[in-house]
């Protein structure tokens, strides 16, 4: 590969976002462990040399991989307007915008469980992240207090709790899919199947909250009945 001097003419701007979405590419097929500066750099055409002037180590580099995904995935959920649905619709509306993300991103399952087995020590500026997560949480919590008072939800629902419940279940097929696929009888590979993988949980979740949410309604949730 050619050499390439810290002195070039292109934009530090450009760089790093070049830098950043080969790591991404790199990190998401990978992880951490088995992802090499090498090929990050082959992949977004610089150096080793200069991509180890932006960042000290391959550590630093996945830091801030995981950083900028993180805050890119919430700006993108609330950018999104559910005041003008009717509450069960927003539900439905706002889980299915969460998962399209790791539809369409396929590389963040990746470096989602990777960050998770390193305690999530890193992410960085985590005051901003926890900040940007709020407003999230928020919007979240608006759709059940809209649900709430019109009396189609539970009243008085732990909305961080239940976000984390919300968010596992739908998402599990990206994270655990190729596994469980193997040993049950369910098919969260196929666009097909992930797709009634996310409609059966969000079913689910809606019978949880529910005023009417006994064993009846239960019982035609787990069975995949929209209710």
């Amino acid at each position: 590969m050619r050499s390439e001097t810290i002195g070039t003419k292109r934009s530090p701007r450009a760089t790093i976002a070049a830098i950043v979405a080969a790591a991404g590419q790199e990190f998401g097929s990978r992880g951490l462990a088995g992802a090499r500066m090498e090929d990050i750099a082959r992949r977004c055409g610089r150096t080793k040399q200069l991509i180890y002037h932006y960042y000290g180590s391959k550590e630093e580099l996945f830091a801030e991989v995981v950083s900028r995904n993180h805050e890119a995935a919430i700006l993108e959920l609330i950018g999104h307007d559910y005041d003008h649905l009717e509450p069960v619709e927003a539900f439905r509306a706002y889980l299915h915008n969460v998962a399209d993300q790791y539809r369409r991103f396929p590389e963040w399952a990746m470096l989602t469980l990777d960050e998770n087995l390193h305690r999530g020590v890193h992410y960085n500026e985590r005051r901003k992240l926890r900040s940007l997560t709020q407003p999230l949480v928020a919007q979240f919590r608006r759709v059940l207090d809209r649900g709430a008072a019109t009396g189609v939800f539970n009243p008085d629902i732990d909305a961080d709790k239940f976000y984390a419940a919300a968010f596992s279940m739908v998402t599990a097929c990206f994270m655990t899919g190729q596994v469980l696929s193997e040993y049950l009888a369910v098919d969260m590979r196929t666009e097909a199947g992930v797709a009634e993988w996310v409609d059966y949980t969000i079913g689910l979740l809606l019978a949880a909250i529910r005023p009417r949410a006994g064993a009846e309604s239960v019982k035609l949730a787990l069975q995949g009945v929209t209710i």
